[in-house]
């Protein structure tokens, strides 16, 4: 149930409402990458844990973190409030979660999957280009602010 919490305070601070995770346009795929994204980094900061993470096409993802927060989508707004309100511990994470909000979210795309390429490579100049490789779309502006992303995090 930690996990569940966790996932509930961070939809919670990052003002996502359970209707847009649910909603199954763009809105809704773009919540629930920022989402998988937010957890991504925290565990990766070791300030979460819990959750598997694959490379899929939007960066690393998680079927398990996605359950979650579907799950909790479906309970509602009311008590996904409820549950972040019970995660006293997780205040801690108000700064972050604040930061990685503001964030465009093709930026923090390319910054998980730098991140996750890095860290199975061992090489972040290795990681560049493998991301180029598996997203084309991925220019030299991207790269720049993705790793600057990273280095905030203190990932890079």
């Amino acid at each position: 149930m930690d996990e569940v919490k966790n996932v509930a305070y961070v939809i919670y601070r990052l003002g996502i409402r359970a209707q847009d995770l649910l909603d199954q346009g763009d809105r809704g795929f773009e919540t629930r990458v920022l989402v998988q994204k937010a957890v991504y980094f925290l565990q990766r900061l070791g300030l979460m844990r819990g959750y598997v993470f694959d490379l899929y096409l939007h960066g690393p993802y998680s079927t398990q973190l996605a359950d979650d927060y579907m799950w909790l989508a479906r309970k509602g707004d009311e008590y996904i409030s409820r549950v972040a309100e019970e995660c006293a511990e997780c205040q801690k994470l108000d700064g972050l979660l604040e930061y990685l909000g503001e964030i465009d979210l093709r930026t923090l795309e390319v910054a998980a999957t730098l991140a996750e390429l890095a860290a199975v490579k061992g090489n972040l100049e290795e990681a560049k280009g493998l991301t180029r490789r598996i997203k084309p779309w991925v220019d030299d502006e991207d790269i720049v602010a993705a790793l600057q992303v990273l280095k905030d995090l203190g990932l890079g």
